[in-house]
């Protein structure tokens, strides 16, 4: 019985310590990666917040075409349904083949073709405008439309017509193509 007694003695001095330091250790660090991991998620949230927030205005405006008018030119409808309005308004007119591939050699083709209008302010509402179109051809190509504006917080924004919104600095793209705000403006009829 002494032999028993000294080995749970010495259990109970040698290893319950140890093994509480272990658990202590173990709960300690599950402990922080669960703070880690709680913190990283409420960063997400708080950016996407903050993500929506900013795209708050620029998510409510929109181009697309609505017809051909004749070969060379096509109605848009230009859709800005916030409050205030937008600022230096392009529309650019491509086919459907055009900014699924290469961005600068669809902006190359939009302006050697001048297939681009620039509207200072878009009010909010629906507006039609027509514009230069290239013609459609085959193989299912189409006329589609892009819109690059600034909205009221100076931010600078592209909507494709996938749908997909993205924040850029397209004034130094445009001007690299040399499409620049014209002198004259394009009339927006409300609908």
């Amino acid at each position: 019985m002494n032999k028993f007694k000294k080995i749970r003695d010495s259990i109970i001095n040698n290893w319950i310590p140890i093994a509480s330091f272990v658990v202590s250790v173990f709960v300690a660090g599950f402990t922080i990666a669960n703070i880690w991991l709680n913190t990283a998620q409420i960063h997400k949230i708080n950016q996407e917040k903050m993500d929506s927030a900013r795209q708050a205005q620029a998510s409510n405006v929109a181009a697309w075409i609505t017809k051909s008018v004749s070969g060379n030119s096509a109605e848009v409808e230009l859709s800005n349904q916030n409050q205030t309005p937008v600022f230096n308004v392009f529309v650019l007119v491509t086919l459907n083949n055009g900014f699924n591939s290469d961005m600068s050699q669809d902006l190359k083709f939009i302006a050697d073709n001048n297939l681009y209008s620039h509207y200072d302010v878009l009010p909010p509402n629906r507006y039609i405008s027509t514009v230069k179109a290239p013609t459609p051809s085959m193989g299912g190509k189409r006329p589609i439309a892009f819109i690059f504006f600034t909205d009221a917080n100076n931010r600078r924004w592209i909507r494709e017509p996938s749908g997909k919104l993205r924040e850029t600095n397209y004034n130094k793209l445009l001007a690299k193509h040399q499409i620049v705000a014209p002198f004259s403006n394009y009339q927006l009829t409300p609908q």
